[in-house]
């Protein structure tokens, strides 16, 4: 990694950390398990594909969003509502 990319990527990790500290506590759990999913994959995939491609990428981003939404609806105080 360049670096470049290597402080771009610091940058918005830096930032997403910031912004879930400020939030509270309870916004370290779906951070926490966003992050931790999408290095994941991203090591997961970098292996798989030997490369980044566009399609790592967005899959990347969709691990960690949908991660990130499971993770803060199941902190949600009272449960969710489906009626």
């Amino acid at each position: 990694m360049s670096g470049l990319r290597r402080g771009i990527a610091l940058t918005s990790a830096g930032l997403a950390l910031l912004v879930a500290l400020t939030a509270g506590p309870e916004a370290w759990i779906p951070f926490l398990v966003s992050v931790g999913l999408g290095m994941a994959a991203a090591s997961w995939l970098l292996r798989r594909f030997g490369g980044v491609t566009g399609d790592v990428l967005g899959a990347v981003e969709q691990i960690s969003e949908i991660s990130f939404l499971v993770a803060a609806t199941s902190i949600v105080p009272g449960g969710l509502s489906w009626a």
